[in-house]
């Protein structure tokens, strides 16, 4: 194949044995003068090392035009590995910087389903990971499996840009497995992956992109710009508001996304998976809380003054490397393990009683003593035993539970079917793995390793913090958190105001474009704008994340498609033959959900409209404002109560 294995020095400067990959990769980039390239550069750079490969030189170019248009970057191969791992080209025409900058461009690119990754630089670190696989030889098969694909599943999976052609498939792959995205092995085998396991490097993306292991890379990258937020805060002491933080919300969305890949293939109900995203990204600030927590102390030094950055960040390695590798590996594990027994739970439950449920275990030489106690415990579906004994019953526990029929088993007597479960989990003293993920619709349990039993009974917390922070802080954190999950998303100007897309809206619904459109028409008028997601069997903590202000009111448990200004309005389209027909029933089923409704216009005379308003408000009816939507998008108010006041 023409290729060696590298060689890596131990030590990257820093004295202690560690390589400093985040210095190493600022260092590379410092000479790219856009903003935005130098920050993807360094980012790509640092992932690149991670992974044990080394950098490529740097040239700077000036390309206005490319076949795909203005890009920030491109990468030039050498002509033998003897030479280095070739050139990146970084381009310099000031164009790159029109449009909102590369980072708009960019986001906008992942967006559109254009691009698999959101950094063009690592696109290129793709390439050159590409080339360095097969050295210099051309290898036809490589050509022939790609030819072999199916161009629509590698838009749908990767990216339109993958399915270009070969070279760019396997780029934009690797750079999304990279970025921390999963694939098929199907898709993986196609890049050549398979072939090339042998590189150092190769295997551990492979099996990172197949999800074997978790991909801790971005997380760690992001946990020194996450001390880098803490270190120059500046505070006597540690703030909940540092969770607000945009680089602390970046690693936050890391872990959770590390934490969500270990079941991104499980298949599950929206709602569901949902749900199971939502803990885990509770579950990750919490855990970031804690972690920025134990780092505080190591700002100052044995005599109370501050440190040197530098100093400070390797002080605080070790919290990474116990935190953001080795424990992340087994909480990837459990989140893999719970989140499939949640999908087992929705099946069950839609299945009824016509069976009963059977604790299993995998029946080889490494099921412990203890699991092995509850196998074959048979009880119906709806018996709490199921509460408190469902798998995962431990970390890496591999028990599961299947369906058998009434017809065929008894069931086990319940008050045996406790003595044994209560044996089998005797070491779980903290009765940390006695939850249900289906059933409470969350990853983790709410005793895990950063709670505090004292929390347990709180009605807003969703999962704990560790015991060493005190439980005012802890309180603090939880609700902060909260807030920060609800406003995550994508957000945008129009005109004078803006629109917020929240991440838990699902894009592909099939009136995702129409309340976009309409959203942006409130925005040309001066509004602030959100969509927020359709949500079904919402646990407390979701809810009350997006839909907090409901809460107390007549339409507590609703979930109005869009929140303007602070306040609540129910979109509503029906097509009917009957133009009054569908009119009244827009305005009866948009009132079910808010007090002010957006309704498709169904062209009738707009005093007859009013009439219906006034006649529902003389009935008893709250209407607050009423706006019709025509089949452009555009909207106009009908009825204003405090213009007919």
């Amino acid at each position: 194949m023409g290729t060696r294995p590298l060689t890596l020095a131990k030590d990257g400067g820093s004295g202690d044995g560690r390589r400093d990959y985040r210095k190493e990769a600022q260092e590379w980039a410092a000479g790219i003068k856009d903003k935005d390239t130098k920050e993807y550069a360094a980012e790509a750079a640092e992932l690149v090392l991670r992974k044990g490969f080394r950098l490529p030189r740097i040239s700077f170019v000036r390309l206005k035009k490319t076949r795909g248009g203005l890009v920030a970057a491109r990468y030039r191969s050498p002509l033998s590995f003897e030479l280095g791992m070739g050139v990146i080209e970084i381009n310099e025409h000031p164009d790159i910087r029109k449009d909102g900058g590369l980072k708009a461009m960019q986001e906008k690119a992942v967006e559109w389903g254009w691009s698999a990754q959101p950094n063009p630089i690592l696109h290129e670190f793709g390439h050159m990971i590409d080339h360095y696989m097969h050295s210099t030889a051309y290898d036809t098969e490589i050509g022939d499996r790609f030819d072999r694909m199916d161009r629509d599943m590698v838009k749908k999976e990767v990216s339109q840009y993958a399915a270009t052609e070969g070279t760019e498939f396997r780029a934009e792959l690797i750079s999304a497995i990279l970025s921390g995205k999963t694939f098929t092995t199907d898709l993986l085998d196609a890049a050549y992956l398979d072939r090339y396991r042998s590189v150092e490097g190769v295997d551990e993306i492979y099996r990172m992109g197949s999800g074997e292991i978790p991909n801790t890379s971005m997380v760690e990258r992001r946990f020194g710009s996450m001390m880098d937020a803490l270190f120059h805060d500046g505070g006597a002491s540690l703030k909940t508001e540092l969770l607000d933080n945009p680089e602390v919300v970046r690693f936050i969305d890391s872990h959770s996304r590390v934490l969500d890949n270990a079941f991104s293939r499980v298949e599950m109900s929206d709602s569901m998976r949902s749900r199971l995203r939502a803990s885990d990204w509770m579950f990750s600030g919490l855990k970031t809380f804690h972690e920025l927590h134990e780092a505080f102390p190591s700002l100052l030094d044995e005599n109370g003054e501050r440190k040197p950055f530098e100093r400070f960040l390797r002080d605080v390695q070790k919290i990474d490397e116990t935190y953001n590798q080795n424990w992340l590996r087994a909480e990837y594990n459990f989140a893999g393990a719970s989140a499939g027994m949640a999908a087992r739970w929705e099946d069950f439950e839609e299945d009824g009683d016509r069976y009963y449920l059977q604790y299993r275990t995998a029946h080889d030489g490494r099921v412990r003593p203890e699991h092995a106690e509850m196998d074959g415990i048979t009880l119906p579906v709806d018996d709490p035993f199921w509460d408190t004994n469902y798998p995962p019953n431990g970390w890496n526990c591999r028990c599961t539970v299947v369906q058998v029929l009434k017809a065929d088993n008894e069931p086990t007597d319940r008050g045996e079917a406790y003595r044994r479960a209560e044996s089998a989990l005797r070491g779980d003293r903290r009765g940390m793995f006695r939850f249900n993920p289906g059933k409470e619709g969350r990853v983790f349990p709410a005793y895990n390793p950063y709670s505090v039993s004292a929390c347990a009974g709180c009605p807003r917390s969703e999962l704990k913090l560790a015991r060493d922070i005190p439980a005012n802080e802890l309180c603090q954190a939880c609700r902060f958190l909260q807030s920060c999950y609800e406003n995550r998303g994508e957000t945008y100007s129009v005109g004078d105001g803006t629109v917020r897309i929240s991440d838990m809206v699902n894009r592909k619904d099939g009136d995702f474009e129409k309340l976009r459109q309409t959203a942006e028409e409130f925005a040309r008028m001066g509004r602030n704008v959100t969509l927020t997601p359709k949500m079904t069997r919402p646990s407390r903590f979701q809810y009350e994340c997006v839909y907090g202000s409901l809460v107390g009111t007549k339409y507590e448990g609703k979930c109005p498609d869009l929140n303007i200004d602070g306040l609540w309005y129910e979109h509503e389209g029906f097509t009917s033959a009957n133009p009054k027909n569908a009119f009244r029933n827009m305005v009866t089923n948009g009132l079910k959900q808010s007090d002010r409704i957006i309704i498709d216009d169904p062209e009738l005379a707009e005093a007859y409209m009013k009439r219906i308003i006034r006649n529902r408000i003389a009935e008893g009816q709250n209407i607050q404002e009423v706006w019709l939507r025509d089949k452009n998008g555009r909207i106009r108010s009908l009825y204003d109560k405090k213009s007919e006041e």
